[in-house]
């Protein structure tokens, strides 16, 4: 099971910035990645409770739980960070501080309407931090228990974005099922940024027309032709442009 860490920060509607919340910036995208700032006394975690030696300064695949606290008493959830970077001591990207890196296609942040229903109850600061601070890192055996229970709620939330080829072999990799799996209610999300390579249709016009319906390589005709009567080919670039 993966090292998982509750923190506790502000949520954008009490504050007279709404941007300045933790809940606004730990959720936020820069370049790809999400980036996770906690208020805690000695702005350290301890990574050692993660499973990080004395001599590691960060320690990854850490879930990180984000909560808030709740009108009605104790803690909710507000969303997480899965397979995050957890440093022992701050750092800085862009001049804000930081303890938590995620890919931002494995951070989830509910809307305030789709929250779970988990209740994070206070308890007596003791060897796991206790649930008094902004840091819990939830080893009491109440911890454990809330752990358990967070672990299903990551289960029924898809947070990762294959592309269809990697999709497709999990999904030949996975034996015959014999009852339904449990769906995902919310599925994730992502933008991507693609570099697309100009084509000057001219020139693939011109080179569609040479082949005369024969493939350049193997010299054997198009497997097939289009709607409109044309032998399907795919012209690419001599030298390759990709990176």
């Amino acid at each position: 099971m993966q090292p998982m860490i509750f923190c506790n920060i502000d949520l954008s509607r009490y504050l007279e910035n709404p941007d300045r919340a933790g809940e606004i910036k730990n959720f936020r995208e820069y370049n790809g990645y999400s980036y996770g700032y906690v208020a805690n006394t000695n702005r350290r975690i301890d990574i050692s409770k993660l499973g990080a030696s004395k001599h590691q300064d960060y320690v990854q695949g850490v879930n990180v739980v984000w909560t808030a606290n709740l009108e009605s008493g104790g803690r909710g959830i507000i969303g997480w960070y899965l397979h995050a970077t957890a440093y022992r001591d701050l750092r800085r990207h862009y001049g804000r501080g930081y303890h938590f890196k995620a890919n931002f296609s494995n951070c989830l942040h509910f809307p305030s309407d789709k929250r779970p229903n988990t209740r994070i109850l206070s308890t007596k600061s003791g060897q796991d931090g206790g649930t008094g601070r902004n840091v819990w890192y939830a080893q009491s055996d109440y911890g454990k228990k809330i752990q358990d229970e967070v672990n299903v709620l990551i289960g029924r939330h898809a947070t990762h974005v294959y592309d269809w080829d990697i999709l497709e072999e999990l999904v030949e990799s996975i034996d015959h099922l014999d009852e339904v799996p449990e769906g995902n209610s919310y599925p994730a999300v992502t933008k991507r940024e693609i570099a697309i390579i100009g084509r000057n249709p001219k020139v693939q016009k011109w080179t569609l027309q040479q082949a005369e319906g024969r493939c350049e390589r193997c010299r054997e005709f198009a497997p097939f032709v289009k709607s409109n009567g044309d032998p399907f080919l795919e012209v690419h670039h001599i030298k390759r442009l990709a990176a």
